[in-house]
């Protein structure tokens, strides 16, 4: 198993589920419909969808969405909300650098800093294949937390609570990979369970050159939703890529 199949489990997602503020999924698709120019029913990937949030709302819009997802268990619970929603998606369980479609999709969404889990070679094949995915003049969105950022602010240690669970970081930056590298621990009751972590993590200009090297022709970065400009203090960044 690989660290991030065994890191994402059903309590690293009701820890993340718990940061989500009000309204930020919405605000999310908002985004993604705007600078995608979309058409009700365009054909959307949503790569890395978890439990279904950005799914769900883009179906709920009108759009044609195929939810892609490793975890089984992610899988059911968004089946089970996209049911009681009331909408149609296609959840398929697959690892994503396994993806084999060619120009189906007119988006392709990858959001929450999902991006960076594997090695720098496999990270670039993934991007190809999404652009292979992408119809002509299809657009890709992908939110990702940025490297200048983590070196600006970076942490080695940080706990938080979640309820009764106690959640420990222990971490370390790896200048010359751009990783982080680390130990998550979760205390519940006297009882403790560990999780590595091994993030890579890239700053504009890096990701930029390798849509263009993809082939991605027009590219595009901001800062926020409300398309602020990319700064050395931006922490999550929005970058399209547009197949021309």
């Amino acid at each position: 198993m690989e660290w991030w199949e065994e890191l994402y489990d059903d309590m690293r997602m009701r820890e993340m589920f718990e940061k989500i503020p009000k309204g930020r999924t919405e605000a999310q698709v908002d985004f993604v419909e705007k600078v995608c120019n979309l058409e009700k029913g365009a054909k959307i990937l949503d790569l890395g969808c978890g439990w279904g949030r950005h799914s769900i709302e883009l179906a709920k819009r009108g759009y044609e969405v195929t939810g892609l997802e490793i975890n089984p268990s992610y899988i059911k619970e968004a089946k089970k909300r996209a049911s009681s929603a009331g909408v149609k998606i296609d959840f398929v369980e697959k690892d994503m650098r396994k993806i084999t479609f060619s120009e189906e999709f007119d988006a392709i969404i990858l959001l929450w800093n999902s991006f960076g889990y594997f090695s720098d070679k496999e990270n670039e094949k993934l991007i190809k294949s999404i652009y292979k995915a992408l119809k002509e003049e299809g657009h890709f969105v992908l939110e990702i937390i940025n490297r200048d950022w983590i070196v600006r602010h970076f942490t080695p240690k940080n706990w938080q609570k979640l309820n009764d669970i106690y959640i420990l970081e222990d971490r370390k930056f790896v200048l010359d990979e751009s990783r982080v590298k680390g130990k998550i621990t979760y205390i519940q009751e006297n009882k403790k369970m560990e999780r590595i972590t091994n993030f890579r993590f890239y700053s504009y200009h890096e990701i930029r050159a390798i849509l263009k090297s993809t082939g991605f022709r027009k590219t595009q970065g901001y800062g926020s939703l409300e398309e602020t400009p990319i700064e050395l203090d931006t922490h999550l960044m929005e970058i399209i890529g547009r197949k021309l």
